[in-house]
């Protein structure tokens, strides 16, 4: 018997970002037109939230927005990437 997937968190999803970024904004709204609840941590305003996210990423930073769903990561707005990983997350997309 395989055990339920366990229903992801607010926590378990955190959006690193920058206030002028157009590809964050729309993934942070997409996120929410799924009512996928996520942290959003701007690096541009937080030391701590750019040190956190370069230590995630080993320094090698490529860009913004990076969308952490548990340990897998998103670089950019990729919808099929992060639509298949909230799904197998046991997420019920409204919008795809």
């Amino acid at each position: 018997m395989t055990q339920p997937t366990k229903k992801l968190t607010k926590d378990d999803i955190i959006v690193y970002s920058t206030m002028a970024c157009p590809f964050c904004h729309a993934v942070q709204a997409w996120l929410k037109d799924n009512e996928v609840e996520f942290v959003s941590k701007m690096v541009d305003a937080d030391m701590n939230a750019q040190k956190e996210l370069m230590d995630k990423l080993n320094g090698n930073f490529q860009g913004v927005p990076v969308t952490f769903i548990k340990d897998q990561m998103v670089l950019g707005f990729n919808r099929d990437q992060l639509a298949t990983i909230l799904q197998d997350n046991g997420v019920e997309l409204k919008v795809k």
